[in-house]
């Protein structure tokens, strides 16, 4: 098996195959997430922001530090899309995970 198969095996384990058959497609060029892994953090496991599925569901927030400010608006258009959020809504999740990124890039540990 190719990286993407291995990368969705080590996440999804026997589950790999479901969650690619809701979305093979790249969120964005820029990124390895995939719109299945979007759906299926909503619909499966329960995720109920775009913060939620980059951070705590896939990890793409912690694990691609270039590529993750591409993804937050297209995630948060799929999240919105799925839990039948209005478009301000859509908006005000993408802004909050934009500002999340953002205070993480900036952490000073000292």
């Amino acid at each position: 098996p190719g990286p993407e198969a291995r990368r969705l095996a080590g996440l999804y384990g026997t589950e790999a195959a479901a969650v690619r058959a809701l979305g093979s497609e790249r969120v964005t060029p820029e990124t390895w997430l995939l719109r299945g892994e979007g759906a299926w953090s909503v619909c499966v496991e329960g995720a109920r922001s775009s913060a939620d599925v980059l951070y705590r569901r896939t990890g793409a927030a912690l694990l691609e530090p270039e590529a993750r400010r591409h993804a937050v608006r297209p995630v948060a258009k799929q999240v919105g899309a799925l839990l039948e959020w209005s478009e301000s809504r859509i908006e005000e999740d993408a802004a909050a995970t934009e500002a999340r990124l953002a205070a993480d890039l900036r952490f000073d540990p000292a």
